[in-house]
């Protein structure tokens, strides 16, 4: 995952969260800013956090100006004029590498990347079949929005090998919406050997903020109900 120090909350709900529903909670490799990296040493957190300092030259930058200023990356080679978003976004990739040279030394047959304003309320699934390369998460929204925002979720994946990683990264210098919508360039190149997330395990706090909105206004309507039928019986 990536954090910044706008993202301490989130990563800190996410790593309890994590904590909660495994046994043995998942290694975590983080790329982050110098305030995350001091903020370790205190987080308290069943398992292990791997940390790398690269995220610095982002703080006190909100994602509209992010969005607005140019950044020149280069992919295979070629210059793309791309923004400062999608540069930070891209770290995504290499935080993924990483977490893959470590973890395949140890045998294991991929890696997750998880946005850190995800909270999980579920074990995280031991993807133990050998012929998945990548797991991908749709984000099951209105048509118009997928095509603007992209079929996927840039914010949750799977993946078993580097080749994933540089096509996904190749596909973001031409996406029309940053890294997310480049998913869809592997999703059509995999699509005899990619799966999707059939289960639920986690929800973004945006969702959840929803979902306890409606909740409340439920709650409302059948206390007034109830006072309403009180109010009737007593005149």
């Amino acid at each position: 995952c990536i954090a910044n120090k706008s993202a301490y909350t989130d990563l800190i709900i996410m790593l309890k969260s994590l904590e909660l529903f495994n046994l043995v909670p998942p290694t975590i490799y983080l790329y982050c800013d110098s305030f995350i990296e001091k903020q370790c040493e205190n987080i308290k957190y069943g398992g292990i956090i791997r940390i790398r300092n690269q995220l610095d030259k982002y703080n006190d930058l909100t994602r509209a100006e992010m969005e607005k200023m140019p950044s020149t990356i280069v992919c295979n080679g070629v210059e793309y004029i791309s923004t400062v978003w999608n540069e930070m976004m891209l770290k995504k990739v290499e935080v993924m590498k990483w977490a893959l040279d470590e973890s395949q030394s140890n045998s294991k047959s991929g890696v997750y990347f998880s946005d850190v304003d995800i909270c999980y309320f579920a074990p995280l699934q031991n993807i133990k079949n050998a012929n998945y390369k990548v797991l991908l998460s749709p984000h099951y929204i209105r048509p118009d929005y997928e095509t603007k925002f992209g079929i996927f979720n840039g914010g949750f994946i799977w993946v078993s090998n580097k080749e994933l990683l540089d096509m996904w990264f190749q596909a973001s210098m031409t996406s029309t919406f940053f890294e997310q919508k480049a998913l869809e360039s592997i999703d059509e190149e995999y699509k005899k050997i990619i799966n999707e997330f059939k289960f639920y395990f986690l929800i973004s706090y945006v969702v959840l903020f929803i979902l306890a909105f409606m909740l409340s206004i439920e709650i409302i309507e059948k206390l007034n109900n109830k006072k309403n039928t009180f109010n009737s019986m007593t005149h």
